[in-house]
């Protein structure tokens, strides 16, 4: 798989905005040690925005990665109208658990279907809407 170019990136912490931009190559690490041994390479550059949170808030078409800080309970609410293909990458860092949510009217798919699912501490997903209902991942 290639992938890459420079890539552009927008973090926002306590409501400010930092821009940076960087090229990878040799490889993409995850979070946890997993990743991908390749050269990242693609035509053209792609924004990738991150968000950094300690509050539940309402996700958007701008949101794509989010990691959690939060010391208490929070809930991240998927928009009510998603786009097919639409993902968001999350990761609670936190002490306090994550619920992710689906909107009204939308669910949620893990081994099952459901409205909310519960990250703790150190965990992660990937959730990618696939026309019909929220995947887990």
């Amino acid at each position: 798989m290639t992938l890459g170019g420079v890539y552009s990136t927008k973090a926002i912490v306590s409501g400010s905005a930092t821009d940076s931009t960087s090229t990878i190559t040799g490889g993409l690490i995850l979070a946890g040690g997993a990743g991908i041994a390749k050269t990242l390479t693609t035509g053209a550059s792609r924004i990738i925005k991150a968000l950094v949170t300690a509050t539940g808030i309402t996700l958007d078409a701008t949101h794509h990665l989010i990691s959690t800080t939060n010391g208490v309970p929070i809930t991240l609410t998927l928009p009510a109208s998603p786009i097919t293909g639409q993902t968001y990458m999350v990761k609670s860092k936190g002490a306090g658990q994550v619920t992710i949510a689906a909107a009204a009217g939308n669910t949620l798919f893990t081994n099952a279907a459901v409205t909310t699912f519960v990250l703790n501490t150190g965990d992660a997903t990937i959730v990618t809407y696939d026309g019909a209902t929220w995947v887990v991942m």
